[in-house]
């Protein structure tokens, strides 16, 4: 269809599109005419989206521009189309978006997309069911995603919904706004998975996440794989380890607010990263000769942010008690250590923390059992 750049582009409630599994194309298709602007005021789905199908799916929902072949092979180039959503791409709360192999969301293949993209849906990217995707060994080509930018957004993208996938949020090109979630993102290999910067866009390229929801990763929560610079700013709950990949020369600023948690086994920030802590870090322990958490980069704490121990079995020698009476543990390692002490504490109705300091490098406290006229 031809539109008009006044016409907004709805998918109503109790509409359905399916994909189907002998043709490679999506349930729901926005595209963009070889070489031209696709202008509109905005566009609506609110229906439920299927990429589902017996091949393990398509995108369900593509915004698209167009591609033309090079010299008779199957490499192609990005034709110079590009989208103009003035009044933004809405995802409405009846919504369901269901992908297999790829993504329940994407938008690729364009030289511009000028609007912002808002979530209050359920986007869904499995690569087989969710009951069975943490026990599978998933490659990243072959992963579900639920939202996946690969053509640069002006504009920003707001999730206030539900997105859950193999690989919750790919970025591989750049959103000039900010990330900004007040909804759930629930990944199994991670909840994002920033890949854009220097090594594919020759220039440079930072990216902002403000999360004021939940997000979560069965494997990592937030990996910077080639992004310059991410900056977090934390107002709600992150699960799960926040790490530079493999070969990443970029950084990743952690900044945990005040009614932030973060919860976390591993930091790997970059050389230049940071973490300041002015909320509740969340901690597990294993042992008591182990640093609890490495952080590879500088970490801050204020004097009324808080770290908070929750041991697990395996802290305990032989599960007894009394093995960790006078331990003294190290609670945190960083890079550099800056900043006051925070307030610790330990999730053990038995177990209390006492003189903790900051050491060099090093956070550490020692462990003691509450006499039983104390309980």
């Amino acid at each position: 269809y031809v539109v008009n750049k006044e016409d907004k582009i709805i998918f109503p409630q109790n509409n359905k599109a399916t994909a189907y599994h002998k043709y490679e194309y999506p349930a729901l298709l926005v595209q963009t005419q070889p070489g031209k602007t696709l202008e509109v005021d905005s566009i609506y789905v609110d229906g439920l989206v299927d990429g589902r199908t017996k091949s393990n799916g398509q995108n369900a929902f593509h915004l698209r521009g167009s591609r033309k072949l090079k010299d008779n092979s199957v490499d192609s180039e990005i034709i110079n189309s590009q989208m103009i959503i003035t009044n933004g791409v809405h995802i409405g709360k009846t919504a369901k978006v269901y992908s297999g192999k790829w993504a329940a969301i994407k938008v690729k293949d364009l030289a511009g997309f000028t609007g912002d993209i808002i979530n209050y849906g359920y986007l869904e990217g499995y690569f087989g069911d969710e009951a069975t995707a943490i026990q599978r060994a998933v490659p990243a080509d072959a992963a579900g995603h639920g939202l996946a930018i690969d053509s640069t957004i002006t504009g920003k993208v707001e999730n206030y919904g539900t997105i859950k996938a193999d690989l919750a949020v790919q970025i591989a090109k750049p959103i000039s706004g900010h990330f900004i979630n007040h909804g759930t993102i629930q990944g199994d290999l991670a909840a994002f998975d920033i890949e854009v910067g220097n090594n594919n866009l020759g220039e440079e390229y930072d990216c902002v996440i403000d999360n004021y929801g939940d997000i979560s990763g069965k494997t990592f929560s937030i990996v910077n794989r080639h992004a310059d610079e991410i900056t977090i700013n934390n107002s709600g709950t992150i699960v799960g380890s926040i790490i530079m990949g493999n070969g990443a020369t970029g950084s990743i600023k952690l900044n945990n607010n005040k009614n932030g948690n973060i919860d976390c086994s591993s930091m790997n920030l970059g050389e230049d990263g940071s973490f300041s802590n002015g909320g509740k870090l969340t901690l597990q322990p294993t042992d008591t000769s182990t640093p609890t958490l490495n952080i590879s980069g500088t970490a801050k704490f204020t004097t009324d942010s808080t770290v908070a121990l929750d041991p697990k079995a395996s802290f305990f020698k032989n599960k007894e008690l009394f093995t960790v009476e006078g331990k003294k543990i190290t609670i945190v390692t960083a890079t550099k250590l800056e900043g006051s002490k925070p307030k610790v504490e330990i999730n053990h109705f038995r177990l209390i923390i006492s003189n903790s300091k900051v050491e060099s490098n090093k956070l550490s406290a020692t462990v003691s059992i509450k006499s039983l006229t104390s309980i």
